[in-house]
């Protein structure tokens, strides 16, 4: 099991716990990440597939996507009955197409028509054009987030991974008490603290001088 512990919240903490424990889920690999829906192709039980990444089900409603371009929605809490497959992380449970939801309260009620006059409701009929602006612009704006983290996941993945193996030969090789001593570490970190014995080694067998 993958020693990221970070219970999401959102989409993007989503997806990172995703990356980060693919190696638990039997069958799977990453073909490509894309920079508008669907988010990624997997190679699922042995299947190309088209996934949507998201941190509730029924974002996937909320975001506009097509269920006819999308084989699997990938999601944190299932909270939407759906037309295709999802796999609930937070259960580890695949839902089979509208089966499973678990279909939230809400919590807002409209005001009823009854006893509104025009002149109230005149400043939203302005507010039309501006909305649909803003939804466009929303819609953009998450499918640039989505570009940015489709990115990032495999690269701090990978380099995740690397470090973890660099801490082990570290150990391995009698440095485990210098490692240790740093506590938790950022990869810059450790590469400055490595640079630093490095150097330290070079000054004590005269390969350099400690003014350089």
């Amino acid at each position: 099991m993958s020693e990221y512990k970070v219970i999401p919240k959102n989409e993007m903490q989503t997806r990172e716990w995703f990356m980060a424990h693919l190696n638990d889920y039997d069958d799977v690999e990453v073909l490509s990440s894309n920079t508008a829906f669907p988010d990624c192709v997997l190679r699922y039980h042995g299947k190309v597939q088209n996934v949507e990444m998201e941190y509730e089900s029924g974002n996937f409603i909320i975001h506009g996507h097509d269920v006819k371009q999308c084989d699997l929605v990938i999601c944190w809490n299932h909270t939407a009955n759906l037309p295709i497959p999802v796999l609930e992380l937070s259960t580890g449970i695949e839902h089979k197409p509208n089966d499973g939801a678990k279909i939230p309260q809400c919590n807002y009620y409209p005001k009823t028509a009854k006893g509104i006059k025009a002149k109230d409701i005149s400043w939203a009929k302005l507010c039309q054009d501006e909305l649909h602006e803003f939804t466009d612009a929303l819609v953009k704006d998450i499918h640039a987030y989505n570009e940015y983290i489709m990115n990032a996941i495999p690269i701090r993945h990978k380099l995740n991974t690397t470090q973890k193996r660099l801490e082990d030969a570290i150990r391995e090789n009698g440095g485990r008490e210098f490692l240790d001593g740093l506590g938790r570490l950022h990869p810059y970190d450790l590469n400055k603290a490595l640079a630093d014995v490095l150097f330290t080694a070079k000054v004590v067998l005269g390969e350099c001088d400690d003014g350089q």
